[in-house]
């Protein structure tokens, strides 16, 4: 019998928190990006490009707890990263949800919600 290879999708809750200190609680799945979490569960991100990093209108910030849980932007990421004068900024078209963000939060700015 061979046995299946397939990655299984694991259900990771996370925090977004809104201007106002307004806490969003939702939940996607490992490999989903975080844009589309953040979308699915009725957050209105802005997120003009679809992903392609030509923007940074899905922009969010991380504490310095969560930040190495994330991964490291890529140099295409950082590259438009270098736009922004904030501190542990982040596309959230570019982090992959993964089990280590379980409970993790992430700050959505006023200027990346429609």
């Amino acid at each position: 019998m061979a046995h299946s290879t397939a990655a299984v999708s694991i259900r990771v809750n996370v925090v977004f928190t809104l201007p106002g200190n307004k806490k969003h609680y939702a939940a996607g799945y490992s490999g989903t990006n975080l844009v589309d979490v953040a979308k699915s569960c009725g957050l209105d991100i802005t997120g003009i490009c679809g992903g392609k990093m030509v923007c940074t209108s899905c922009h969010i910030f991380l504490n310095k707890s969560c930040y190495k849980k994330v991964g490291e932007p890529t140099d295409e990421e950082l590259d438009i990263l270098d736009l922004s004068l904030s501190v542990h900024p982040r596309l959230s078209c570019q982090i992959k949800i993964t089990e280590d963000m379980e409970g993790v939060e992430f700050e959505v700015p006023k200027f990346s919600l429609k």
